[in-house]
């Protein structure tokens, strides 16, 4: 697998988070966090080669670490009802995302990657979305 397509691996996933984050204030939250985590897991292939490619072990692993820990915390508020909780830790979880995203891309050669940045709009948008599916705003 090559860095554009590892990386485009990565973004992908970042999209399905972005899509889905509506369905945190239904009745499936439970059922769309559990599959988050599955495709996270499906990436532990793209993580390893991404190291192996890279020779950035600790950068990595720990932005996966860090990646999986937010998505634990949502997990974890999903079930309390509480949605001012579960929007932190959505929030959290998608900006943990979108900057372990930001420092692989940093990995790729430009040449590669392009200018592949998130822009803070998305996290705004993000916020909204979720925000008024919640009922908040």
């Amino acid at each position: 697998m090559t860095l554009s397509s590892m990386k485009a691996s990565l973004r992908a996933y970042e999209r399905k988070v972005f899509t889905g984050a509506k369905a945190l204030a239904g009745a499936g939250a439970v059922a769309v966090v559990a599959t988050w985590q599955q495709q996270l897991a499906e990436l532990d292939t793209t993580r390893d080669q991404f190291i192996a490619a890279t020779g950035e072990n600790e950068l990595v692993s720990g932005a996966y670490q860090h990646i999986s820990g937010s998505l634990d915390g949502l997990s974890a508020v999903i079930g309390s009802g509480d949605k001012e909780a579960i929007m932190a830790a959505a929030m959290q979880f998608y900006a943990s995302l979108t900057e372990a995203h930001s420092a692989f891309g940093e990995l790729v050669p430009l040449s590669l990657r392009g200018e592949d940045t998130v822009q803070p709009e998305t996290l705004m948008r993000l916020s909204g979305i979720l925000g008024s599916a919640l009922g908040l705003s």
